[in-house]
């Protein structure tokens, strides 16, 4: 029998030594490659021979044992496809590869829940940045499988069970990337899940608070639930109000975004106090530069268009309505839309703030021409004809005023530079014109309104209106003889039968002496007659006609 004595691990351990020695050179050498290659790149000459021959190396090397070594490779990765997007050719399979990795961490990370192997974190955050900026390349964002897609979001949705908070707060930031890229993924990849998820973590977890609102708002379309929808709003209102406004500039952001978005399609399940429209308030008089600006105004927009208590509660703070109206002076600006659509429903609210919001120092109608006139958007042109019609309609008076500051020319104006007719500009200025002119009590705006090019349905519209004001007021008849109107009226009435019905009752006010002095028709057949009475002693004799005075046909055509 043997007798082992003494210490057998020294030995060992000195016969291990040279091994671990180059084992070490090796991992150094792996280093060395990978910083080398990195610097390469970034020197002037040929990037798309070196991305392409050394590239390779790089993803054999990010299957490389060694955590740190996958780590420091995938991070050289990144750093390429940030920079050559243009001369890197990655296929699909990469991807796939990628994504595989992706889910291949990530159970293991779940599994392990607090026990995973050191560095896994690190890989796996490594790894979901090169997929992210990969994916934002064109050829991936915008036909990439959806199936891979999915592995990379299941991935991260199992990534929120693992207890680190910066993992965590990482992978709220991925699923956002994705459902902001391609919106079909917020329908076919179950958001909700995630989106309870993230939300029971938040108040323990408030670095997860950025990525998440933002994870939220794009993720409402795919929300179907009632309950999660109405969580989700309660906690977008408690930060907008616990938020100072002019400081936490990303987090307001952030907030009023998700608040937008509910707001777009559970308007329901959404309730403002004087708190939470103060704080909107707020934000509607920051500076043009302030990113909560539009997004405030947005909402407003919303609110105003079906919630009384909205339009009451802007109509007392003067002040902010002021700045409102300003920025409609800023023809180029991205708040000039809901804008417009906050200060034309709080005309549309009634006369009484209609008349305000048209005096100075608003100036609604001279702002609404403007834009109308000169706004390089026809989706804000069309709202601003929309506001014209809108204070327009409301009564005489305001009918008057839009006519005098000249809101109703351009609204004719911009429809005579409208080549399609059916176009949704052309339609809404129409409806502006007519329902302004049916308003219009004043025979020298009707008048005025005679001689110009307009549509067929204003100008019927105007026929209707003359003919009401005339009947109403009959010493009015005289003037409307004297400026000359009748004989135009007549003119026109004649050659269209849209305005017989209109043109008759006018006329039926006159002698018929008058009416046909001023009848196109029945001078030209006055003359026709003299012409056949001159020729007959020399030519054969014509048949006579007699000349009458207008009448309305059976078949509703004005004749004479």
């Amino acid at each position: 029998m043997v007798r082992h004595t003494g210490n057998t691990t020294a030995p060992r351990a000195k016969e291990e030594r040279p091994v671990m020695g180059v084992l070490e050179r090796y991992r150094k050498e792996k280093q060395h490659f990978i910083a080398s290659f990195l610097s390469m790149c970034h020197q002037p000459g040929e990037k798309a021979t070196v991305v392409n021959e050394g590239g390779p190396l790089l993803f054999h090397l990010a299957q490389d044992p060694d955590v740190a070594i996958r780590v420091l490779t995938y991070r050289a990765i990144n750093s390429l496809v940030l920079r050559f997007e243009s001369v890197w050719d990655i296929d699909t399979d990469v991807m796939v590869g990628l994504a595989n990795e992706m889910d291949a961490v990530a159970q293991r990370m779940k599994a392990s829940k607090e026990h995973h192997q050191d560095g896994d974190i690190e890989l796996f955050n490594e790894i979901c940045a090169t997929v992210a900026n990969l994916f934002n390349w064109k050829k991936f964002h915008d036909t990439l499988d959806e199936s891979v897609v999915h592995i990379c979001m299941k991935s991260c949705a199992m990534c929120l069970d693992v207890d680190d908070e910066q993992l965590q707060s990482y992978v709220v930031g991925m699923l956002n990337i994705f459902v902001s890229c391609r919106e079909s993924l917020v329908q076919s990849f179950d958001v909700e899940t995630s989106a309870s998820s993230i939300l029971e973590k938040i108040e323990n977890h408030p670095r997860l608070e950025r990525n998440a609102l933002r994870f939220f708002s794009h993720a409402i379309p795919g929300i179907t639930s009632p309950t999660l929808i109405s969580a989700l709003f309660t906690h977008a209102h408690s930060r907008l109000v616990q938020c100072d406004a002019s400081k936490d500039t990303e987090l307001i952001v952030d907030t009023l975004n998700l608040i937008d978005s509910i707001l777009a399609l559970h308007a329901d399940a959404c309730e403002f106090d004087e708190q939470s429209y103060s704080v909107l308030c707020s934000c509607a008089a920051m500076s043009r530069e302030n990113a909560s600006l539009v997004v405030a105004l947005n909402i407003l927009a919303r609110l105003a268009s079906n919630r009384s208590e909205a339009i009451v509660y802007l109509f007392k703070h003067t002040d902010v309505l002021k700045g409102m109206a300003e920025f409609l002076d800023d023809l180029d600006g991205p708040q000039l839309l809901p804008v417009l659509y906050v200060v034309v429903h709080i005309c549309k609210y009634s006369e009484e703030y209609c008349n305000v919001m048209i005096d100075e120092p608003f100036e609604c109608i001279r702002r609404f021409a403007v834009v109308l006139a000169h706004g390089s958007q026809e989706n804000v042109q069309q709202v601003a004809a929309w506001g014209l019609g809108v204070i327009g309609s409301q009564n005489a008076q305001f009918a008057q005023r839009v006519a005098e500051s000249g809101g109703l020319l351009t609204i004719i104006a911009v429809m005579r530079g409208q080549r399609d007719e059916n176009s949704p500009i052309f339609s809404t200025c129409q409806d502006s014109g007519c329902a302004t002119v049916s308003k219009l009590e004043y025979l020298d705006a009707l008048i005025a309104l005679l001689d110009q090019d307009i549509s067929e349905a204003i100008r019927v519209e105007l026929f209707k209106r003359t003919a009401d004001i005339l009947q109403a007021n009959p010493f009015y008849c005289a003037d409307f003889v004297q400026a000359g109107a009748l004989e135009t009226l007549i003119a026109q009435g004649e050659k269209n039968p849209a305005l017989h019905h209109s043109m008759m009752s006018i006329c039926q006010m006159y002698p018929k002496e008058l009416v046909n002095r001023c009848s196109p028709s029945y001078m030209k057949q006055l003359v026709d007659k003299f012409k056949r009475e001159s020729m007959k002693s020399v030519g054969p004799t014509l048949p006579e006609e007699s000349v009458d005075c207008i009448t309305d046909d059976d078949d509703g055509s004005a004749s004479v």
